[in-house]
């Protein structure tokens, strides 16, 4: 009996002393231990953590611990006072696990969140905390370590945002709701995320690996599925050891019926029509790559690899890319899509873009600033190889480009590509290490058959045959035109035996008659435009345009600067016509708004010759005999400068007539074809 009652006596005082703890727990005043918290805060992170609101306790087998309105303060040098801001976060806990040191949340609910991540004018963020830099070194040390157990996340009304200090624009993302649950430490957690980025509204479903082996060395399965304006993202694979040094191999894709609809995500006017991405992830945060590239864009297609490395001085990309079929239009926004873009930016002071209904104002290069600071940001190795270019109606074929960049400086080398028939080579090349860029560039074009040209613009056949054309290009500045202002180099646009709409031979001469009952065509020797280009003047070195009827010789400028057009061109005819006038011509304008009417100087001579002589000097202009040079494309091939200007020819030799005009000289000078194109 004594026993008894001594045990009984025992169990008594056990739950006496249980009882009382309850007791003291559920009657203590936990809001005394608010400035206990901020300090721990405060000594953790070297920020300053307040809460505001009530600090409960409620015991149960599962005692849940709520906290209000708690605001967790910001950089000092933010936009605002606190950093994250929440309305309400409740924690509830499994008892029992804790005896054996294991802590299980049973949920874990936010409510209400407003964080504001942010960095200022040199990129530092407000989330790198001076506290934590502190911090001993063993605590970074890796190794193992136990995550809680989660069952039940839940994140309602949420606002995050980010700013750029730089550039002041802030993206805000919303979360309408974020539920992640699992059903036990080594169970998978499942997630779904509701809300939208600034407006655009996302859903994410997610199958993630458990908890307790996300700090492991083992893989951890990843499987993803996002909607987002239409866009269907999907993510499948593994990250290996994710919170120690992850490597990633996973599948990716994007797809969507409609490009056109990501343009308020993209911030710009995007072109309609299907898309999709497919491609492996693979490596790690430093270095990774993307295998299996399956890109395409209505009936445009890219494939290949490319792999980026982060660990050096800069980021380096290196891609080698192919495709089978590149359509412009289908990288083209739709019609006005533009226009709306433009109404939305303020007017330029300075009334660029004025006069655009009629040309006036328009230029070919332009004056804005080429993307400098870029090039020196980023390294880069890329090999395109395209099957076919499609620009509108024109087709490149076999086009092979090789492209380099390394500390600002960028190469192309080779340009490779066929248009109409002709073999395009050419290479380029920017440096943008100094404060002002220089350019070179070489483009080559080799038997471009005209005819085929035409025919791929749906334009009317009025002329067949080759043409050769060249240009070397040098010059410094920071933006197209400026470069172009100051440029040097030449250019060269040579054709032989071709023929042409005779019509249009006849137009040249104001031969209006003849052109009115003109047919077929007329073959023309030789077309030879030459020009040397010093700061940014285009100078003729020779422009002559010799058929078996007549011949028209040019000379004048091009102001690469101003795009200011002034050329005159002199048709001579090689047979006697009572009705030809032969009156010279002019091409006045810009490069995107030439003018073309007579020489005024030309027209003011004849009507003096006719006041003074009578009828009979228009008579003898009227019967002109001609140039008495049947075929004056060797001097204009072989002339210097001086004689091209003055219009001197050299008469063609006997073999060469024998041979049919410019095709024999090709046969027979070669080597000053070759002078014509080279250095």
């Amino acid at each position: 009996m004594r026993l008894k009652t001594i045990l009984m006596t025992l169990l008594g005082l056990v739950a006496a002393l249980a009882i009382a703890a309850v007791v003291f727990v559920l009657t203590m005043d936990f809001d005394q231990y608010r400035s206990v918290i901020a300090e721990k805060v405060r000594e953790a992170t070297g920020r300053e953590l307040e809460i505001r609101g009530s600090l409960d306790l409620k015991l149960s087998l599962t005692p849940a611990i709520t906290v209000d309105d708690v605001r967790f303060a910001n950089a000092p040098w933010g936009s605002r006072p606190d950093m994250v801001r929440l309305k309400s976060l409740r924690v509830e806990v499994e008892l029992l696990p804790l005896l054996t040191g294991d802590i299980e949340i049973k949920r874990f609910v936010l409510i209400g969140p407003d964080i504001l991540l942010e960095t200022d004018a040199k990129g530092r963020g407000n989330w790198i905390l001076p506290g934590l830099a502190k911090a001993p070194a063993k605590a970074k040390e890796e190794g193992e370590f136990t995550l809680p157990t989660v069952r039940v996340v839940r994140i309602e009304d949420a606002r995050l945002s980010y700013r750029d200090g730089a550039t002041g624009k802030t993206t805000k993302i919303t979360l309408t709701s974020l539920t992640a649950r699992a059903e036990g430490a080594n169970a998978p957690l499942e997630v779904e995320i509701i809300g939208a980025v600034d407006k655009t509204g996302f859903e994410i479903t997610a199958v993630l690996g458990p908890l307790k082996a996300l700090g492991g060395d083992g893989p951890w399965p990843v499987e993803l599925n996002a909607r987002v304006l239409g866009a269907v993202i999907k993510a499948k694979g593994k990250v290996i050891s994710p919170l120690k040094k992850p490597e990633f191999d996973i599948a990716l894709s994007v797809e969507g019926k409609d490009l056109g609809g990501l343009a308020a995500l993209a911030g710009a006017p995007l072109p309609p029509g299907p898309y999709r991405l497919k491609a492996r992830l693979k490596g790690g945060a430093q270095s990774f790559a993307l295998e299996g590239i399956d890109a395409g864009i209505g009936s445009s297609d890219l494939g290949g690899k490319a792999s980026f490395v982060l660990s050096g001085p800069r980021p380096a990309i290196s891609a080698d890319l192919s495709s089978s079929l590149i359509d412009l239009a289908d990288f083209t926004p739709p019609p006005g899509a533009a226009k709306k873009a433009k109404k939305a930016e303020k007017p330029k002071a300075d009334g660029a873009g004025k006069g655009e209904g009629n040309g006036a104002g328009k230029k070919l290069f332009s004056a804005d600033p080429l993307p400098l600071a870029a090039l020196g940001a980023v390294d880069a190795d890329i090999k395109i190889r395209v099957k076919r270019i499609l620009a509108k109606k024109i087709a490149l074929s076999d086009v092979a480009v090789d492209l380099t960049l390394k500390n600002g400086k960028l190469t192309v080398r080779p340009l490779k590509a066929v248009l109409a028939k002709g073999v395009i080579t050419g290479n380029f090349e920017l440096d943008a290490r100094g404060k002002t860029a220089k350019v070179t560039m070489m483009l080559s074009v080799k038997k471009l058959d005209i005819a085929a040209l035409l025919k791929e613009m749906d334009l009317e056949a009025l002329a067949s045959g080759q043409i050769d054309f060249y240009t070397r290009l040098r010059g410094t500045g920071n933006s197209v035109q400026t470069i172009m202002a100051g440029a040097g180099g030449r250019l060269n646009i040579v054709s032989g035996g071709a023929r042409v709409n005779s019509k249009y031979v006849d137009l040249l001469g104001a031969d209006l008659l003849q052109m009115a009952t003109s047919t077929g065509n007329t073959r023309v020797n030789c077309l030879v435009a030459r020009f040397d280009i010093a700061n940014g003047l285009a100078k003729d070195r020779g422009i002559l345009f010799d058929t078996e009827r007549m011949s028209v010789r040019g000379e004048g400028t091009i102001n690469l600067g101003t795009e200011a057009l002034d050329l005159k061109f002199t048709p001579k005819p090689k047979d006697a016509s009572l009705i030809n006038l032969a009156v010279p011509w002019r091409v006045r304008g810009t490069l995107l708004d030439p003018s073309v009417g007579p020489d005024e100087a030309s027209v003011v001579k004849e009507a003096a010759g006719l006041l003074i002589f009578g009828p009979l000097s228009l008579l003898g202009s009227m019967a002109t005999t001609g140039t008495g040079d049947q075929n004056p494309c060797v001097a204009a091939l072989e002339a210097k400068p001086a004689s091209a200007k003055t219009g001197t020819t050299q008469k063609q030799p006997a073999t060469e007539e024998k041979k049919g005009g410019i095709e024999g000289f090709f046969e027979g000078i070669g080597k000053s074809l070759q002078g014509i194109f080279g250095n």
